[in-house]
């Protein structure tokens, strides 16, 4: 009687080799954000284009588009919703995020982003999805873009970034529920009364480092330049716009290393944080002095 052959030895030398590797465990390694990422495997990483854009605004017609949404300046105080629902008039799932609203040397606004596609990329898109009064919000002859270098391991870089330091809330906090979303410094201010006050700059500082930790860098220093507290205004399960309670809204200004280019590179990409489509989490860099 012929005896029968495992699965294995049916495969040609090939196919085994290919179902052996199928079968390995994928390493995992945690990123900012909250995502999860592969890990290095030996193969070479894709490196994906990373652009800066620069999208100058006509101000008027802004306003105008703000007003036709019905937005309420105060509770929009930073005019992150605003930009991010300008960014999604004209893009659509390509909107760039994270993105910095800033005013131009004469006076209007503007918008710094990172995307993975260039300015006439992103141009066209617009075109085909905007509306004709959405389109011309941007002044496209004015606006322009560059493209980010590739990062380089042990390269050191000096940086900017305005963040919302936020953690959620597990289920053995002494003061807030499950799931709520809570200022990191509030949270282990309040997980302790009893305890030593916490320095705000420390508890912020070290949640940057985790998140650089995490995405291929690692922080050298870092100070908490400025904060304030603001509202953000999102939509509610029926659709309509509402202000959360407020929160801090800081500015952090440091120096870090790179310690792994692909994945600093995807951080810089993705930013660092939440909210980040609202105007939070985006890293500005130039050379460390």
């Amino acid at each position: 009687m012929a005896r029968r052959r495992s699965p294995a030895a049916q495969c040609p030398a090939g196919d085994r080799r290919r179902s052996a590797r199928l079968a390995q465990p994928v390493p995992w390694r945690g990123t900012a954000g909250g995502r999860r990422a592969p890990a290095e495997t030996g193969r070479a990483a894709v490196t994906t284009a990373l652009h800066m854009l620069q999208l100058a605004l006509d101000g008027d017609r802004l306003a105008r588009f703000g007003a036709g949404l019905g937005l309420d300046r105060r509770a929009d105080s930073d005019g992150g919703y605003l930009c991010h629902a300008l960014l999604t008039a004209l893009f659509g799932a390509a909107a760039p995020k994270p993105f910095v609203l800033q005013v131009r040397a004469g006076g209007g606004p503007s918008l710094l982003a990172y995307a993975p596609a260039d300015l006439p990329a992103l141009a066209e898109i617009a075109a085909l999805h905007a509306t004709p009064d959405v389109y011309r919000i941007v002044d496209w002859p004015m606006s322009a873009a560059k493209p980010m270098p590739v990062f380089r391991p042990g390269q050191r870089l000096a940086f900017t970034v305005r963040v919302r330091p936020v953690v959620r809330i597990g289920r053995q906090h002494p003061c807030f529920k499950p799931g709520a979303e809570v200022d990191i410094f509030l949270a282990r201010a309040e997980a302790d009364r009893d305890g030593p006050k916490p320095d705000r700059e420390d508890v912020y500082r070290q949640w940057l480092a985790a998140g650089l930790t995490q995405s291929g860098a690692a922080l050298e220093q870092a100070a908490l330049t400025g904060q304030r507290r603001t509202a953000l205004l999102r939509r509610n399960a029926e659709g309509k716009r509402v202000a959360q309670r407020q929160q801090i809204d800081a500015d952090l200004a440091g120096t870090l290393t790179v310690t792994e280019p692909e994945g600093f590179r995807r951080l810089v990409a993705r930013g660092i944080g939440r909210h980040r489509a609202f105007g939070f989490g985006m890293l500005l860099l130039r050379p460390a002095a």
